[in-house]
């Protein structure tokens, strides 16, 4: 189309996969550390692996972020449709972070930010760096280890701008970038005559009908320093750091680090169910869910039983204590009953012969 958005797209795609690999670290460590701890042995870190290369995936289905937010918002040091740079699109990222395409989607041209759209962000960037210019081999270690690349080439060519398939390569091409694509994987092919060339995978923003569905592999060179590379997409590389998701939305996984930090380990209750070899399709999955969407009510219920817990030993001893003084008040009652009684019946005979002594000196002494 008209609108040279490329940078926005550029700047989105890398951060769905910093924010994809980010939420597969936490499932990782997640899934080592919960609530019981078994030792570690290969078994549990193999399904650990492949516990956070499903949570990678789901995320990065999940996440399809808003590039018409940066072409209309961004505007402080982008210009939207006339151009912009990936690496100042990542500042606007980090301070205000990015929604979805959903709830921001795409239209093509530059428009007024509206800002009601932009009020539920779905992940941001903590931070983000440029790689070593003219050095393609530090860029396959930051695509290994890091997440995709956003480069700049010059696309002006016809051969680029009619690419439908192969790998790209033209000498003659200007250093100059004019172009942004997201370098998302390389590889190589034998060439007729045994001849290996390797290349790099990018992903482009002009729709699959272009190139290779979207994509086009351009040629590498021989990762010399100083190097800029084919149409000089070695030049000014650049990288999202730190992606994180900001809230769930519609997601098969729960756990910690989608909270709106993204920090720390919420030990996830469905990690239970996978580590102790239930069926996290069972009901042992379906109460971990429950849980984890009803936190509120989770915690007041575990604080009710905390609290009962707590004052149970209080109860008790009052019960202990009840039945020490009732017993001594028992024993107090027997004490009396054996040293009282005789007393008291003693003191009733007395009265009673002195009454009937009384008695008769009164008769007597009214005899006639």
């Amino acid at each position: 189309g008209l609108c040279g958005s490329c940078w926005a797209f550029a700047a989105a795609g890398s951060l769905e996969a910093s924010a994809s690999r980010r939420a597969a670290y936490d499932a990782y460590k997640g899934y080592q550390t919960t609530f019981f701890r078994q030792p570690s042995n290969e078994t549990a870190r193999t399904r650990a692996i492949a516990y956070a290369q499903q949570i990678e995936l789901e995320a990065f289905q999940m996440l399809n972020l808003s590039v018409q937010e940066l072409l209309d918002c961004d505007v402080a040091a982008d210009q939207g449709c006339t151009g912009g740079n990936p690496l100042l699109a990542f500042y606007y990222i980090h301070k205000y972070g990015l929604t979805s395409w959903q709830d921001y989607p795409y239209v093509g041209f530059q428009d007024v930010c509206h800002k009601d759209r932009v009020k539920r962000p779905v992940a941001t960037v903590k931070s983000w760096g440029i790689i070593s210019s003219n050095h393609e081999d530090h860029m396959e270690l930051v695509l290994r280890f890091i997440g995709p690349v956003a480069v700049g080439v010059n696309g002006a060519s016809s051969s680029f701008l009619s690419y439908k398939g192969g790998v790209y390569d033209m000498p003659s091409c200007k250093q100059t970038a004019n172009h942004a694509l997201l370098i998302v994987g390389y590889g190589q092919e034998v060439q007729i005559g045994g001849n290996v060339t390797r290349y790099w995978i990018a992903r482009n923003s002009w729709g699959t009908g272009w190139g290779e569905n979207g994509y086009i592999r351009v040629q590498r060179g021989d990762g010399r320093k100083g190097t800029p590379g084919v149409c000089g997409i070695a030049r000014s590389p650049s990288v999202a750091l730190g992606g994180l998701l900001l809230k769930e939305r519609s997601i098969t996984f729960t756990y910690g680090a989608l909270g709106r930090s993204g920090e720390g380990s919420d030990y996830p209750v469905q990690h239970f169910c996978t580590r102790w070899g239930f069926d996290p399709e069972s009901l042992c999955g379906s109460l971990a869910t429950w849980v984890d969407l009803h936190k509120a009510t989770t915690l007041g219920l575990l604080g009710i039983f905390v609290g009962l817990l707590a004052l149970w030993p209080l109860s008790t001893d009052c019960r202990r204590r009840r039945r020490r003084r009732l017993l001594r008040e028992q024993k107090r009652q027997e004490q009396l009953d054996q040293t009282c009684l005789p007393i008291e019946e003693a003191s009733l005979l007395v009265k009673s012969k002195t009454h009937y002594a009384n008695h008769k000196e009164y008769g007597a002494a009214n005899q006639p």
